[in-house]
């Protein structure tokens, strides 16, 4: 039978708002607090899907579940597992990290996790489900890998006119392990640059008014630069993707998993010397940024 109804939970709007492409109709629990302080829809993020039906309380969502009213749910956290608990319905848990940092790097904390989302799965012959190759390995559960997609028709437009270094991210000092936020103030120190996203322990760092907003920023400015954590993170994010639909060119912390080429497509390395170095080259020569940015 073919899914028609899916419950899932709010904890990543972007997320969300891509998976509403996929032609569902989806139902969302949006009461959650997420790390970064925020709660409920963000329609400064994204714009509410029609598909995506908002359920702001548990009671809305448990009257659905005991009334059969979805197919399928997908679990984002053992937060989520364990509210759907009672409830037989089948079930995919999509992880969005690696299994260090949701177990905080503690091999207990790890084994224990890994054991109980196997266990409720195995229960109710449910799915397991990872963002990335890097991410479904460090779980070390039987799953499927469902990479984030970009709507390249959303993006395009790359000017580059704004001499300066952009990077968008949430909670960037508290997620430093993954984010490698000291390795993105060592590249980017002195020279002209913009972060964005929800950082309430960076004063001078705000989100975006709007999506469009968002894409004006990644539009204009010269270059991307990412510092992704390599164990702890691929070496990309939904914000380094979006920069390079727009045509812009990264400058990438070395990781397996990044899509950069040095020299092709941007330029990537272990050295911070060498990144800053390709900043400040990209951030004088806009044509070399063009270049790279088409690739």
């Amino acid at each position: 039978m073919q899914t028609r109804h899916v419950l899932t939970f709010n904890w990543h709007d972007p997320y969300l708002y891509l998976f509403s492409q996929t032609g569902f109709q989806i139902s969302v629990g949006d009461w959650m607090h997420r790390a970064d302080g925020t709660t409920g829809w963000d329609t400064q993020k994204r714009p509410l899907p029609d598909s995506l039906t908002l359920l702001k309380s548990p009671e809305e969502v448990v009257a659905g579940l005991k009334k059969r009213a979805f197919d399928v749910v997908v679990c984002h956290t053992m937060q989520d597992l364990s509210f759907v608990a009672p409830f037989d319905v089948p079930t995919v848990y999509l992880t969005h990290n690696a299994l260090q940092n949701d177990g905080l790097n503690d091999a207990k904390t790890m084994a224990k996790l890994q054991r109980d989302v196997q266990s409720f799965l195995h229960a109710r012959n449910g799915v397991f489900a990872a963002i990335s190759p890097m991410k479904l390995k460090s779980w070390g559960i039987d799953g499927f890998v469902v990479k984030p997609g970009i709507g390249l028709d959303d993006y395009d437009g790359y000017t580059g006119e704004e001499p300066a270094a952009i990077s968008v991210g949430n909670l960037f000092v508290e997620r430093d392990h993954m984010l490698g936020y000291r390795y993105l103030k060592e590249i980017l120190n002195g020279l002209p640059h913009r972060l964005v996203g929800e950082n309430p322990r960076l004063i001078a760092v705000q989100k975006a008014k709007s999506w469009d907003d968002l894409k004006a920023l990644l539009r204009q400015h010269r270059v991307y630069v990412n510092t992704t954590v390599e164990a702890f993170e691929d070496g990309y994010n939904l914000g380094m993707l979006e920069a390079m639909a727009t045509g812009m060119p990264v400058v990438c912390l070395a990781n397996t998993s990044s899509p950069i080429v040095d020299g092709v497509n941007g330029y990537i390395s272990h050295d911070i010397g060498y990144l800053k170095n390709r900043v400040q080259t990209l951030l004088s020569d806009l044509s070399l940024a063009k270049k790279l940015g088409q690739k």
